[in-house]
């Protein structure tokens, strides 16, 4: 072989051993920054239990998108069930929020029932349930149905423990005995 040969091949075979410590080093740099292309998933038929204190909720939505950094979920179409004892909520609405297991803001056409009693909002009216305090308040334009009594008012704060509700705000009762 000639000495010509010998260093084109010498060459050649160090930079081959460059491009594979440079291909070797680059994965591994890769695998350990890596960050995924987005911060958003999506889950269509969304569908969620969770349990505390002898209380059980399931939470469906139609599509749930979640930010993977903020823990926030945007939910589309929402139901949400509580269940404690014999007592059973039920809510729907339009649209809203799942915050860090904890909090609910629904918003749009809120609707729902217990027992015989019915509940529902204006078109753009506002849910928060916290989890952990079973606390909640229902907005704009709340009508409570309970056969023919009808109780209306601006707003309706929940107190699942204590199983009290309090009507504020331009309340109106309609009675029937």
């Amino acid at each position: 072989m000639g000495r010509r040969f010998k260093i084109i091949l010498a060459a050649a075979g160090g930079i081959v051993m460059l491009f594979i410590l440079f291909s070797c080093s680059g994965s591994s740099k890769k695998v350990k920054g890596y960050v995924p292309p987005s911060n958003v998933f999506e889950i269509t038929d969304f569908e969620m239990l969770t349990g505390r204190e002898g209380a059980n909720y399931r939470l469906t939505a139609v599509k749930a998108s979640f930010n993977r950094i903020e823990n926030i979920a945007e939910l589309t179409d929402i139901t949400v069930e509580f269940e404690d004892g014999d007592e059973k909520i039920t809510a729907r609405a339009d649209r809203g929020y799942y915050l860090q297991n904890r909090y609910l803001v629904a918003e749009g056409n809120i609707s729902g029932e217990t027992g015989s009693l019915r509940f529902k909002t204006a078109d753009e009216g506002i849910m928060n349930y916290d989890f952990e305090s079973y606390t909640g308040t229902v907005e704009n334009e709340v009508i409570c149905m309970q056969g023919p009594n009808v109780i209306r008012a601006d707003r309706a704060e929940m107190d699942f423990k204590t199983k009290i509700t309090e009507f504020k705000g331009n309340v109106s009762i309609n009675y029937s005995m």
